[in-house]
């Protein structure tokens, strides 16, 4: 072989070397960009996710608000009951004290009837003394 085709070869080599290499770097190139994409396309998806999270926050501060006002009406539910509670007290408190007052009644009732039994009594025999007077005089 010839210094020539020596330095043929070289230059030949070279080229397709350097080509490669502009291929590779075009190649690069490519990736770089591929890459800034891909790290755009996860700054994007981080965003929302943080947007998600901001979202789940304000659910959850919207369900902490629910259970207090569950809570809240828990507490006035049991305020209603102890009420109704007293109240069921009190009527049976009247009720009681209502048949009482109807014992009483009827005692006194039975006591009025004696009474004005014997007050007819009395008057019958008032009237047939008189009689008996006015006849006799």
């Amino acid at each position: 072989m010839s210094q020539k085709m020596l330095y043929s070869v070289r230059d030949e080599m070279i080229s397709h070397t350097e080509m490669k290499f502009q291929e590779t770097e075009v190649r690069f190139d490519e990736v770089k960009a591929e890459i800034h994409e891909v790290k755009a396309e996860i700054h994007e998806v981080k965003a929302e996710i943080n947007g998600v999270k901001a979202e789940i926050q304000g659910l959850k501060a919207e369900i902490n608000g629910v259970k207090a006002e569950i809570h809240e009406v828990k507490a006035e539910i049991h305020e209603v009951k102890a009420e109704i509670h007293e109240v069921k007290a009190t009527i049976a408190r009247i009720e009681k004290s209502s048949h009482r007052m109807e014992l009483l009644l009827e005692e006194q009732n039975n006591r009025n009837k004696i009474v004005l039994d014997g007050l007819s009594h009395l008057f019958e025999r008032q009237e047939r003394i008189e009689k008996k007077m006015n006849t006799s005089l």
